[in-house]
C-alpha cells in the first residue's frame, strides 16, 4: 500500500512539473529554440555560493581560499572579471545599476577574447513563482578573425574580413530575446571597444529593453592578429601571394569560411602533394 502511494505520488509530482515546464515555456515564448537550451542552474554569483562551494570554485582556479567569507567571495569576483594580455590587466566594469544587479552576473574569459553573460528572473507559473535563467556570450577570436554571438546552445558566426567596425550587431534568438553587440577596431591603441547588450522580455514585459550592459570596453588585440588586415588585397591569390605563395592551415580555413564551405571539411582531411603540386589520387 506504501508502494503503491510512493509511485502515484511520484507520478502526480512528474505531471506537475510537466505542466510547470509547459507553461513556462509558453510564456517565455522558447517553443521554437526548445532543443538549445541548456542552463538548468541559476547564475553563478559568489554571493549566493555556500562557503564549501566557494573553496572549491577557489581550488579548481588555483587561488587562495583563505580568509573571511567576504574576502574569498571578492578574489572570485575579481578573477571573473579581470583577465591578462599583453602585459595588462583588463576588467570588465562594475554593475551599478540596480536593476541589473539584480539580474544580471557577467565574466570575462581568461584570455580576454569572450564576455558571458547570465541573466536570471523570476516569473509566476501556475500559481508558483520559478527562477530562471539564461546564458549569453560574446566572442572575438582575433586569431582566426571570427566574431561569435551565443545564447544557451546556439551561436551565431561572422567572419572579420572587410568587416563594418561600429554597427550594430542585433541577433534575434526569439521575437522577445536579441543579443546585442557592437565592435570598434581602436587602431592607435590597439584595442577593439566593445558593447555588449541584450533584449528580455517576458510575457509582454521587458526586463532588459535593448540594454547594453556593457559599453566601451576596451579588449586588447593579440599579437598573433595585431594589424588585422586580410593579406594582400581581397582575392584568395591576394592572400596567397602575400604569405609567399603558400596556402597555411590557418588561411585555409580562413578561406573556408569565408565561402562557407568549412563543415564539408574534416580536420583529417590529408592531401599528397607531388612535386608539381597535383594531388595524388
Amino acid at each position: 500500500m506504501k508502494e503503491d502511494f510512493s509511485d502515484e505520488a511520484k507520478t502526480v509530482l512528474k505531471e506537475v512539473l510537466k505542466d510547470v515546464t509547459d507553461e513556462l515555456i509558453q510564456i517565455l515564448g522558447l517553443e521554437q529554440i526548445l532543443g538549445s537550451l541548456t542552463t538548468t542552474e541559476p547564475c553563478p554569483r559568489p554571493n549566493n555560493m555556500t562557503n564549501t562551494q566557494i573553496v572549491n570554485e577557489l581550488n579548481t582556479r588555483g587561488l587562495n581560499d583563505s580568509g573571511t567569507k567576504e574576502e574569498k567571495i571578492q578574489r572570485l569576483r575579481l578573477d571573473d572579471k579581470t583577465c591578462n594580455l599583453n602585459g595588462k590587466t583588463w576588467m570588465l566594469p562594475e554593475i551599478t545599476s540596480d536593476t541589473l544587479k539584480k539580474h544580471l552576473y557577467y565574466s570575462l574569459s581568461s584570455d580576454c577574447q569572450r564576455i558571458d553573460a547570465c541573466v536570471d528572473f523570476s516569473v509566476k507559473v501556475l500559481g508558483q513563482v520559478i527562477t530562471k535563467a539564461f546564458k549569453a556570450y560574446i566572442e572575438i577570436d582575433f586569431c582566426n578573425f571570427l566574431l561569435g554571438y551565443g545564447f544557451e546552445g546556439l551561436r551565431k558566426t561572422t567572419i572579420l574580413i572587410n568587416y563594418n567596425w561600429g554597427q550594430m550587431e542585433r541577433y534575434p534568438v526569439t521575437d522577445n530575446i536579441h543579443i546585442l553587440g557592437k565592435i570598434v577596431k581602436n587602431d592607435d591603441k590597439k584595442v577593439f571597444v566593445v558593447d555588449f547588450g541584450m533584449k528580455l522580455c517576458i510575457d509582454g514585459s521587458c526586463i532588459l529593453e535593448d540594454k547594453m550592459f556593457i559599453k566601451d570596453l576596451e579588449i586588447p588585440i593579440p599579437i598573433c592578429n595585431e594589424s588585422f588586415k586580410w593579406p594582400g588585397g581581397n582575392t584568395i591569390s591576394d592572400m596567397i601571394n602575400a604569405i609567399g605563395g603558400h596556402l597555411t592551415t590557418e588561411a585555409f580555413n580562413i578561406i573556408l569560411r569565408k565561402l562557407g564551405i568549412d563543415s564539408i571539411f574534416t580536420e583529417n582531411c590529408d592531401l599528397a602533394v607531388t612535386e608539381k603540386g597535383i594531388p595524388n589520387n
